[in-house]
């Protein structure tokens, strides 16, 4: 007890020194936060002000966040010409006092794009929160043709703001976004210490629930453990930020307007947004600062960010199909939207519901697991497993199903089998159909290892593989409608079949050039698109060796023995769903690549479990070296989340 006690000790301190220094070099030292802020969402209505000739004054005010301006964002349109005239864009309180001004060429104006105007002396905003920015043509004489025009929304788009043009207040607003920096005050000091110490209490507590209290039941253990870094992870990671964070949303949004009987256009993919829903493009599928100034601003902030019109977003399901996996997300997001909650507290309630799922089907297969009980709670716990199951992702629906099917069918190989066990297995299999277009599909092998014959007559198996089929062909009927379909200029998934040579050549490079990657995606954090949050290599082998450590000490010795036959049919079950994964990738792959896109390493988590079972070792392990290794897992896992949110603070803009 003694030894166990300085190890929770090193590991509390150790946290607490490495705190304290990311601490004072990353939100002290830096003491501002450079912050591209997007006043203006991007609304699919908008027009145009007209070209800017001399004696137009365009005035747009509005409310910032930043005390330092650095330069200002305006979109711009060029006519599709070089233009040699000037603007004039000054920064001035809402008493006209002036902050400060530069006169900048238009001859490098971009076409239907952003152009950034930075100041050669930065604008101190101080305490002036609300300012006029007013733009000025200079060299633009007579009737034109020398000038260029800027974007501008029909509708007014935010609180506090105003366009004027030649002092006449108009409606719409300006695309107009500003780049400076903004002082780590309270809201990023009190965020980090807040996390820390959450972190700090998670170790404490880990300690005592894995290295003292050893009589509480695992599963227990993981609902507790697991449930303080999913709700820290929900926390950090801000909205659309996770894998394909957007198109997962919108998705669940559209299938909520279906059940509350919204007009729901699935032929087009568009979607009918409340007013109070839309929030343009204040988050994205990036890592930077200024996403939790965001968070905090729409939490506090009464504002509407658009209009109740049709937005065009990009989905991640066809709408015909049943959205098994999407099932707890879309509870949760209707409730919020049911309660009249602000789209940020709908986003994050949608995530807490996901994440329950996730909680709730891995807690029930940690329970009923009879072998590999430690090896299923350290996958289920993975960082990686994590921070996916706490976001909007399907990936919480598929890792937990999976979990609780294989650890289902292994509970059935050796103990009593009640109908509710084989109508919880037909339904299961199903959902194996539905998740990821079917790619993990072959596990449902596993079910012909379930010994019916021993307690069930001819009758009785007959109904259940008839419950089994049926659920089966029916999730297949309902979910490949188009899933062999390609994208223009991409391949087929039958090109693929009719030339295995070629596949088998891609397969091959795919893995050997990204074989690192698919690690880090599965013992480390990666987000596919976002470099910053890459974790290094080198960070995922204490992982990777707690996943061996304690796979070889297992305690499997209740299991009975598994035949050769059968180990092979498990490892080809495996083998199988992996080779699917690469095969679903195929339609996304541009024809003439060299390797296959989209495949992540965190696909493969949920086989991770499976492939255990193809070897059983009948090796013995004392209860303490299990709760061991989960309890340095647990520790990992808590450096991870710090590791998360001080790359998110420290990305700029």
């Amino acid at each position: 007890m003694f030894w166990r006690k300085i190890k929770v000790g090193i590991a509390m301190l150790l946290f607490a020194v490495i705190s304290f220094v990311l601490y004072k070099n990353v939100i002290i030292e830096y003491n501002y936060a450079e912050y591209r802020e997007k006043l203006i969402p991007y609304i699919s209505v908008c027009g145009l002000t007209g070209e800017i000739t001399d004696g137009t004054v365009i005035e747009q005010t509005f409310l910032t966040e930043l005390d330092v301006i650095e330069g200002v964002y305006l979109r711009t349109a060029t006519y599709k010409r070089e233009n040699n005239s000037y603007l004039n864009i000054s920064m001035l309180s809402m008493e006209d006092e002036l902050l400060g001004q530069q006169r900048f060429s238009v001859q490098n104006a971009k076409n239907n794009e952003f152009t950034h105007f930075i100041f050669d002396t930065p604008i101190n905003v101080g305490e002036t929160k609300q300012i006029k920015c007013r733009i000025i043509s200079v060299g633009n004489f007579g009737g034109g043709g020398n000038g260029i025009t800027l974007y501008r929304s029909t509708i007014d788009s935010y609180k506090n703001g105003k366009l004027f043009v030649n002092g006449i207040a108009e409606e719409g607003d300006c695309f107009l976004e500003l780049s400076g920096k903004q002082r780590n005050g309270m809201l990023i000091c009190q965020l980090y210490i807040g996390i820390s110490i959450s972190i700090f209490a998670f170790i404490g507590i880990a300690g005592y629930l894995l290295l003292k209290r050893k009589e509480i039941k695992l599963e227990y253990v993981f609902l507790i453990t697991a449930g303080i870094i999913g709700i820290l992870f929900i926390v950090i990671v801000p909205p659309y930020a996770e894998h394909d964070g957007e198109a997962h949303f919108n998705t669940i949004y559209n299938y909520s307007n279906k059940l509350l009987g919204y007009e729901v256009s699935e032929e087009t993919r568009q979607i009918k947004k409340e007013e109070k829903d839309i929030w343009g493009n204040k988050f994205g599928y990036r890592a930077r600062r200024g996403e939790y100034y965001s968070v905090y601003q729409m939490i506090k902030d009464d504002s509407v960010y658009g209009d109740n019109v049709y937005e065009v977003h990009e989905l991640s399901l066809d709408l015909s199909s049943f959205p098994i996996e999407y099932l707890f997300s879309i509870l949760g997001l209707t409730i919020g939207r049911i309660l009249g909650l602000k789209i940020i507290y709908i986003y994050y309630l949608t995530r807490i519901f996901n994440f329950a799922a996730y909680i709730i089907l891995t807690y029930w297969a940690i329970k009923l697991i009879p072998i590999y009980k430690y090896t299923l709670f350290l996958i289920a716990i993975l960082p990686m497993s994590l921070m996916q199951a706490a976001s909007v992702s399907y990936d919480a629906m598929v890792m937990g199903t999976i979990f609780l099917f294989v650890s289902l069918c292994l509970y059935l190989m050796q103990n009593h089998i009640k109908k509710t066990h084989l109508v919880a297995v037909a339904l299961l299999s199903g959902c194996l159909i539905y998740n990821k277009s079917a790619a993990y599909f072959p596990l449902i092998g596993l079910v012909l290892l379930i010994p019916l014959k021993k307690q069930y007559g001819k009758k009785q198996r007959t109904l259940f593989w008839i419950m089994e089929m049926g659920c089966v062909l029916f999730a297949a009927a309902d979910s490949f409608a188009g899933s062999a379909a390609s994208q223009i200029g991409n391949y087929s998934i039958f090109y693929s079949i009719e030339h295995p040579l070629w596949f088998i050549k891609i397969l091959g490079y795919t893995i050997y050039s990204n074989f690192d990657l698919y690690l880090k995606g599965i013992f480390g954090v990666s987000i596919f698109g976002i470099s910053a949050l890459d974790t290094p290599f080198i960070i995922c082998i204490p992982v990777i060796a707690l996943l061996l450590f304690v796979y070889r000490c297992e305690n499997n010795m209740a299991m009975r023995h598994i035949d050769n036959q059968k180990r092979i049919f498990i490892l080809f079950c495996v083998l199988s769903s992996a080779l699917m994964i690469f095969l679903g990738t195929v339609s996304w792959t541009e024809i003439g690549s060299d390797w296959l896109w989209g495949i992540q390493g965190r696909y493969f988590i949920p086989l991770l479990l499976p492939a255990m079972f193809w070897k059983s070792r009948l090796v013995t392990t004392e209860k303490e070296q299990g709760n061991d290794v989960l309890y340095y897992m647990c520790t990992i896992d808590g450096f991870y989340v710090l590791y998360v949110l001080t790359t998110f603070m420290n990305a700029g803009i």
